[in-house]
């Protein structure tokens, strides 16, 4: 079950169990400056993610009445906007922090996958080449232009600094620095 912000400061929790045993609440954050994009992630440079996640039970969230459900979820949301306020002052988040090492799978799926699309890319590269038909070189040529003009397209909506800051500051210009009742926090590197 996911909680999504509303304008009006709400959101819905199902009314009854339905056999959901809890709600998962997540927060992922990046160190000032080593915010990640498409270039960085391929190159390898953006390794270091933080993530916050807290657990409510079910039993926990008052379901009964959509007043308090809507204040529970108010609850929650400021909680999670002075989590991330606690992350951009101090660089980590409030509560204890379990670290968790790079895996090499990623670097074996990562070779498979280039493996799997690169030799058929370039056995069709090599064949278009050495055709020598004019059409067939404009029309890979023509592919070739519009993938590197998506591409580039693609990288510059990538860039993690033209987000949303929306919650991070409050609108009196105090931050509170209190951290709020964490359950983990794990930084992934």
């Amino acid at each position: 079950m996911a909680l999504l912000g509303k304008r009006d400061g709400h959101a819905r929790v199902p009314y009854g169990t339905l056999g959901i045993p809890a709600v998962y609440d997540f927060e992922v954050a990046f160190l000032k400056g080593k915010e990640p994009n498409l270039i960085s992630m391929v190159k390898g440079e953006a390794d270091e993610v933080h993530l916050w996640a807290r657990r409510t039970p079910i039993q926990d969230i008052p379901c009964d009445d959509i007043e308090e459900t809507s204040k529970w979820c108010r609850k929650v949301f400021q909680k999670k906007d002075e989590g991330m306020a606690y992350f951009f002052e101090h660089g980590k988040f409030p509560a204890e922090e379990i670290e968790y090492a790079k895996k090499n799978r990623s670097l074996v799926v990562t070779i498979l996958w280039n493996i799997l699309l690169g030799v058929p890319l370039l056995w069709y590269i090599l064949s278009v080449l050495l055709s020598g038909s004019i059409t067939s070189l404009l029309i890979a040529a023509t592919i070739a232009l519009v993938g590197f003009i998506m591409i580039k397209v693609l990288l510059h909506f990538s860039d993690s600094k033209k987000g949303s800051s929306f919650g991070l500051k409050p609108s009196n210009g105090t931050r509170n620095t209190t951290p709020p009742n964490g359950d983990t926090a794990k930084k992934l590197t």
